[in-house]
């Protein structure tokens, strides 16, 4: 039988020094306290957090992380590179002013929250449940690559690319409550204008990915205007779709624009 170890503490826990932590196929229970690592985590085990997990290297989780009611957060001043074997997390916070590298895939069940800094999927994606939320973010402060949010109504997406904060927004999402839709921003746009649309931009396009069996009937759309869009002629700007990056797009036309306070566009179907 394998030898279990518990943590339960008053005060906080905090391991230092330039080795990493390894959990060599254990238990780690960490309740109502803190178990701080100033280096790396390698997890081979299983931790369950109803506690809080502060993280300063990276986090290697080729175990099992059960989320429980717990926070995780990582705060490293530089970069840290995530590999969390596509478990949840409950609170998920990042702080510190290194950049967080997701390299496989996480699920957010009740808040990711951002402090000035990006949280990049290297070939992976990050997924917001239906019970979460992402709190905090700005234009210092996003996910930098693939984000998917679960569920129906008003979703915000806060994405960007090549350091341009462009989110997206889809005002009220109808469709199945298992539905789980994905955006990314791209650069630069390599499509042709097609019907109803006069001429492209060839600045950024975001593409939308469907996961899961969920069905989508539609929603409008918003897309943010970054400073390098040419916005002088706003009552000609139409939002427009393609079913690939490298085709001709159709206009789905424009409800709304605004070109002042975080400039945006909204469409008028979708």
């Amino acid at each position: 039988m394998p030898r279990l170890i518990f943590f339960f503490l008053f005060g906080a826990l905090t391991l230092t020094g330039s080795a990493q932590l390894l959990n060599q196929g254990r238990l780690i229970f960490v309740k109502n306290t803190d178990l701080s690592v100033v280096g790396n985590f390698d997890n081979k085990g299983t931790v369950v957090n109803n506690g809080t997990v502060s993280l300063g290297g990276d986090w290697t989780n080729t175990g099992k992380y059960t989320a429980g009611t717990g926070t995780f957060i990582l705060n490293g001043n530089v970069a840290q590179n995530i590999i969390h074997n596509k478990d949840s997390v409950f609170i998920w916070v990042l702080n510190g002013k290194g950049e967080k590298i997701l390299k496989d895939q996480a699920d957010i069940l009740k808040e990711l929250r951002f402090n000035a800094t990006l949280l990049t999927t290297q070939g992976g994606n990050i997924t917001i449940r239906s019970t979460g939320d992402i709190t905090n973010t700005s234009s210092t402060a996003y996910v930098n690559g693939l984000l998917f949010r679960e569920g129906t109504g008003k979703k915000f997406y806060p994405i960007g690319k090549n350091g341009r904060y462009v989110p997206v927004t889809l005002e009220n999402v109808d469709g199945t409550n298992d539905l789980i839709l994905g955006f990314e921003a791209f650069e630069p746009n390599a499509g042709l204008p097609g019907l109803g649309v006069k001429s492209l931009s060839t600045k950024r396009y975001w593409q939308m990915t469907k996961r899961g069996n969920g069905t989508f009937n539609g929603s409008l759309i918003t897309l943010s205007l970054a400073t390098d869009q040419d916005t002088s002629s706003p009552t000609d700007m139409i939002v427009a779709e393609a079913l690939a990056a490298d085709q001709k797009y159709r206009s789905i036309g424009q409800s709304a624009i605004s070109t002042t306070n975080n400039p945006s566009i909204t469409s008028s179907a979708l």
